[in-house]
Order: C-alpha cells, then structure tokens, then sequence
C-alpha cells in the first residue's frame, strides 16, 4: 500500500522556510514554495513512517518560521 500525504503552511517568509526545510527532505517528503504557500508532498509504503515524517517536518517547520521571523526583524 502507498500512503500519500501534502501539508500547506503559511508564512511570512515562505521561501525562507522552504530554504531551511529543503536539506531535510528525501525520499518521503518534498518542499516547495506554491501560490505563496510552504508545501510539503510526504509517500511513503508505511504508514508509520509516514507520520514519523509528518512530526519531524511540522517541528522543523516551527523551528525554520521562528527563525526566519528572527532573520527579518
């Protein structure tokens, strides 16, 4: 079974947070900047995996926002 998911998140500073997103990316998760938005496409064949992927990435994003707010002031 192929499990897929896609996460959208907003930011101020998209392309920052993509930019600091990018190096954890393989080959369960992809980021790109769309329509203003930060995307993240997660697959994977199981589904724990998945949501292990899925955690790590909402808490790095957290992280890159935090500094890309701290960057810009």
């Amino acid at each position: 079974m192929r499990c897929e998911g896609v996460i959208r998140t907003r930011h101020r500073r998209p392309a920052c947070v993509a930019a600091a997103l990018g190096p954890d990316d393989h080959l369960l998760c992809s980021t790109t900047v769309e329509d203003g938005m930060v995307v993240a496409r997660l697959a994977g064949r199981e589904v724990g995996s998945i949501i292990a992927t899925m955690d790590d990435y909402l808490m790095n994003c957290q992280i890159a926002e935090e500094q890309c707010s701290h960057d810009s002031a």
